[in-house]
């Protein structure tokens, strides 16, 4: 409950802040390029997968589509052990929110 409760706050404040939409899809990107792989030794590393699936949901309810698409072109192999057929489509059908 208090992860969805964080993410309702995410989802409230850049809904209402439509300004901040280009700072916050950049900042997204850019962390997931800086945390998808965790070194946890010298030589033994994994990619933290859940952070692509948990910014493709957050761009998801924010509707922002061109972000989404992009997000999932470049993380492809990541996003289908997430997300179906369905999914794709219902994503297919969003309109972009221009906030």
């Amino acid at each position: 409950m208090h992860e969805f409760n964080k993410r309702e706050g995410i989802i409230s404040f850049f809904g209402s802040n439509p300004e901040l939409k280009s700072v916050m899809i950049s900042e997204i990107f850019d962390f997931i390029e800086q945390y998808l792989v965790v070194q946890y030794s010298d030589n033994e590393s994994y990619a933290d997968e859940i952070i692509v699936c948990n910014a493709v949901l957050l761009l998801w309810d924010l509707g922002y589509k061109n972000a989404l698409q992009s997000l999932i072109r470049k993380y492809q192999t990541v996003c289908d052990e997430y997300f179906d057929e369905e999914d794709y489509q219902k994503i297919e059908n969003i309109t972009e929110n221009e906030g």
